[in-house]
């Protein structure tokens, strides 16, 4: 009798994961505060992770929903298409423009890549263009009967993450924010004045936040930096024998001398709270160069966290060419080379309501470390909802740096909204549980 009633249970939940649930697609409508240019509210339509290969029950669905919705926008958060072999068939992903191409949309239909679609973008935007506009790292203003909406398309892999700001015990650092896979993460002093420059001593304090942590500083394209498979500061092969300790401020002092025999460069290293040393550690000679560096500064990171702060230039005569604190207005005096923080300063002020389109939610991290400069909501797909979600539990996994916390719906990212569709389709085993497919109208309002 218990096993009968075990086995009918598990044939239940079988049949509503593998069966109906993966079947069905619900119909989504939240509303949200944010100004977009006028006091009508501006309607979004949302979904991702349709997995296309034709027009099918799931795909019928995205496009009635899209009827009786009637949005001034649709946005797909990525993975459209079912895997990048979908663009080699030139007949499939025809049909899949074609599809997008049919959903009603006053203002546009925009697309952002998800995994697959990124490995062949061009191919992907000559499939889905003109009638669906393809957004990498890439921005569009869009007016929709008086209203109007910022959107920005963040794809993650591709674009510089913004450097961080933070104080703690009454210092104010930048650090960098490094991903593996990634090369180093640059930020540069791009005040008007910087291109001609000519410095000639640098002082500043840094510290490897995490083990092996690679710090770099480049001074008119003259390098002194730590390796991650070395321990110590070096330039121009010269060894400094200084390994800093993780975790700890320590400050350095870099010297330039141009001559007729070259340009002398002098460093020295040593920990905060320490006298600082007589002698220099390194002490190399440029025959090659001898009017010395020349131009801006900048500040690398790779493998791990580097933090800067009380960064001072000086130049030929001692006059002071830069006394940077990072304080609140650091920010529009550096390039960190980031796409989303360039949008975000450019828009700031604007009316309109700002969006961040992205496929993986985790790009949220990267908003929230800006600080103030912050759009109305980040959209994303990626997690499926989780695909099995436990009453009570949520879903089981979301592939996610954020957390299976963030799995679908509205959420508040310390200080970022964001929403997560939960998408059309499956991802590697197609089940569907306590998770039902969905299209989402986002309805932006004052």
């Amino acid at each position: 009798m218990l096993y009968g009633a075990a086995a009918a249970v598990v044939a239940g939940v079988a049949i509503r994961g593998f069966w109906i649930e993966p079947r069905r697609v619900d119909r989504i409508a939240v509303s949200m505060p944010c100004p977009a240019g006028s006091a009508e509210p501006l309607r979004l339509l949302l979904f991702s992770d349709v997995g296309f290969r034709d027009v099918g029950r799931r795909e019928r669905a995205v496009a009635d929903a899209a009827r009786s919705f009637d949005p001034d926008v649709v946005l797909v958060a990525g993975d459209f298409f079912d895997d990048r072999h979908a663009l080699d068939d030139p007949a499939w992903a025809a049909r899949g423009a074609s599809f997008l191409a049919t959903l009603p949309a006053r203002a546009g239909r925009f697309i952002v890549p998800g995994e697959m679609e990124a490995r062949r973008l061009e191919d992907l935007r000559a499939t889905v263009e003109p009638s669906t506009t393809l957004l990498v790292n890439a921005s569009r203003r869009i007016e929709a009967g008086g209203r109007c909406l910022e959107l920005f398309g963040a794809h993650e892999p591709s674009d510089a993450p913004p450097w961080i700001s933070r104080t703690e015990g009454g210092r104010t650092y930048v650090a960098s924010r490094h991903a593996p896979g990634r090369p180093e993460h640059r930020l540069q002093y791009a005040g008007a004045s910087a291109p001609g420059w000519a410095p000639r001593e640098v002082t500043l304090a840094f510290q490897s936040a995490t083990p092996h942590a690679r710090l770099a500083i480049i001074v008119g394209g003259r390098r002194v930096d730590r390796h991650e498979g070395r321990a110590d500061f070096r330039a121009g092969g010269a060894k400094s024998g200084f390994v800093p300790p993780d975790g700890v401020w320590c400050r350095a002092r870099i010297s330039f001398e141009p001559g007729d025999r070259g340009t002398r460069l002098r460093a020295r290293f040593w920990e905060e709270g320490t006298p600082e040393p007589a002698t220099w550690m390194i002490d190399t000679l440029d025959p090659t160069d001898r009017v010395g560096p020349s131009g801006s500064i900048a500040l690398g990171g790779l493998w791990g966290e580097a933090r800067y702060a009380d960064l001072e230039v000086r130049g030929a005569g001692g006059e002071i060419l830069l006394a940077e604190t990072f304080d609140a207005s650091w920010r529009s005096r550096w390039d960190s080379d980031s796409a989303l923080e360039r949008w975000l300063e450019e828009t700031e002020g604007s009316p309109c309501a700002r969006v961040v389109l992205t496929h993986n939610p985790d790009v949220v991290r990267q908003v929230r470390d800006l600080g103030a400069l912050r759009p109305c909501v980040v959209l994303a797909g990626h997690t499926h909802g989780g695909q099995v979600r436990l009453p009570g539990v949520g879903a089981l996994y979301s592939s996610t740096w954020i957390g299976r916390r963030f799995d679908r719906g509205r959420f508040d990212y310390e200080g970022v909204s964001l929403y997560i569709t939960a998408g059309v389709s499956t991802s590697i085993v197609p089940i569907r549980l306590f998770d039902p497919p969905e299209v989402t109208l986002l309805t932006l309002g004052p």
